[in-house]
């Protein structure tokens, strides 16, 4: 059984200050397969989150979507149980990528 995501990481660019003007699009979907059987529908999911991340999981899709970040970096760990027996679980991070006040990424 392998649990995938569609988007393993993402980086939100941020001012020096680390802030964001407009929160973009972060978001991440489920897709467990058994085999070349995919049994996503037939899963159940727990989503735990780090602190400093929020946002909301939408079941009927299995998509979790990130909607503030006010950490340097967070993460949501997606685990699907299959059967009540098999679990796996894979974790989604987001991090704030900061430019500096002459323009110039900060290291």
């Amino acid at each position: 059984m392998v649990l995938t995501l569609s988007n393993d990481s993402q980086s939100i660019t941020v001012d020096a200050d680390g802030k964001y003007n407009t929160f973009p699009t972060t978001v991440t979907q489920a897709t467990v397969m058994y085999g070349s059987t995919d049994i996503s529908v037939d899963c159940e999911y727990e989503i735990t989150k780090s602190t400093g991340i929020t946002g909301n999981w939408n079941k009927s899709n299995r998509i979790y979507t990130v909607t503030g970040l006010s950490e340097n970096s967070g993460w949501v760990e997606i685990k699907a149980t299959y059967i009540n027996t098999l679990t796996v679980s894979k974790r989604f991070t987001v991090q704030k990528n900061t430019i500096g006040k002459d323009g110039y990424r900060s290291t």
